[in-house]
């Protein structure tokens, strides 16, 4: 069955203060988990031993400040926004989803045996790959900016070996490729942003090429995080058009931040009556985006609506969910629905943030 959606370029919000980063699996336990009886690990209360404060050992000390450096510390805790499972990469990299600026897509065939050829040596560099593929989850404006090229023509090369290799915009944006780690065979490149935070990408690469894709995308926020800084939505994730034309099953399946994909048998579940929150939009956008709420938040305070609902036929619904989280920000989630069969399925296709103060 084919699958069309009109991505809505719809205001949307993920917050992206401290979250729980929980990992997903999509085995056949977690999707039929109900949204209701998924655990929770919020604690709100403060060891009171943290807090009492005895004036004769700190009279300068306020037990509110402290109290406010402990909450400190809970909102900037790193959230995960974006995860394939480290075994993807035992396939061939043609196989794997590629994320480049929010959308997911896959490497064609054709690009392999051109990189492989010595064409396109950038998609090999994680430095490189990580300064143009991740334009869009920063809201300081960096590109074009000619002091990149320049710094980087510097590293002659260098910012494939395993060295620390910084690279600082005209905006005072840092990204720092760290050496590649031969246990995990991976590279991190720690992206700061003035006021805002920073970002940790993991790269590695698949069988039969040297192409870096994203494994991993973890952010920070900064203890002075700037909200004015955002003058519209950041795109998080977005499944591509091309993507979005193929079978249901090989869809990018987005659960909690990891990505996988649904099977046939999660299908003919869902057509016998079981997991029926899976088609419905509103819960599944509740349930698989669980990963962006802050551990502080209490989850009965995040606020879930269906903004609109659009269909091209009977087959295909589009439906726009908002999620509202107090002192955070709003995420936008627009959801396909698939299948012949009362639209048996609901999945993520994309996700938007801008965030409020």
């Amino acid at each position: 069955m084919k699958v069309r959606t009109i991505l809505i370029g719809l205001a949307m919000a993920v917050t992206l203060t401290g979250c729980s980063t929980q990992a997903a699996t999509l085995d056949s336990g977690m999707p039929n988990q109900s949204p209701a009886n998924q655990s929770t690990n919020v604690d709100n209360s403060i060891n009171s031993d943290t807090v009492q404060i005895s004036s004769e050992q700190d009279r300068g000390t306020d037990s509110s400040a402290q109290l406010k450096k402990e909450e400190k510390k809970v909102l900037m805790e790193p959230i995960t926004l974006y995860e394939v499972d480290s075994k993807e990469f035992a396939k061939k990299t043609s196989e794997i989803p590629s994320y480049y600026k929010g959308e997911i897509s896959y490497v064609t065939q054709a690009e392999m045996e051109s990189f492989n050829e010595g064409h396109s040596v950038t998609l090999g560099s994680p430095l490189e790959r990580t300064i143009m593929g991740i334009s869009n989850l920063i809201p300081n404006e960096y590109l074009p900016d000619p002091s990149i090229d320049q710094q980087l023509a510097k590293e002659q090369g260098g910012t494939h070996l395993d060295k620390t290799v910084k690279i600082t915009t005209a905006g005072g944006i840092v990204f720092t490729k760290n050496p590649y780690n031969k246990e995990t065979e991976s590279t991190i490149v720690d992206v700061q942003v003035p006021e805002w935070g920073t970002y940790s990408v993991t790269w590695k690469t698949g069988q039969g090429s040297g192409i870096e894709l994203i494994q991993k995308i973890v952010f920070t926020k900064a203890e002075n995080f700037n909200v004015e800084l955002v003058a519209k939505p950041l795109l998080l994730y977005a499944i591509s058009e091309d993507l979005l034309k193929k079978d249901v099953l090989k869809i990018p399946y987005y659960g909690i931040g990891t990505l996988g994909h649904v099977t046939n048998e999660e299908i003919q579940s869902i057509n016998e009556g079981h997991s029926p929150w899976k088609a419905t939009p509103l819960l599944t956008a509740e349930f698989m985006t669980a990963n962006l709420v802050p551990k502080h938040v209490d989850p009965k305070e995040v606020s879930y609506r269906v903004v609109r609902v659009e269909h091209e036929n009977q087959e295909n619904e589009l439906t726009i969910v908002e999620a509202q989280v107090p002192s955070c920000g709003i995420y936008t989630i627009a959801l396909n629905n698939a299948g012949k069969d009362n639209n048996t399925i609901s999945f993520i296709t994309r996700i938007e943030f801008k965030p409020t103060s």
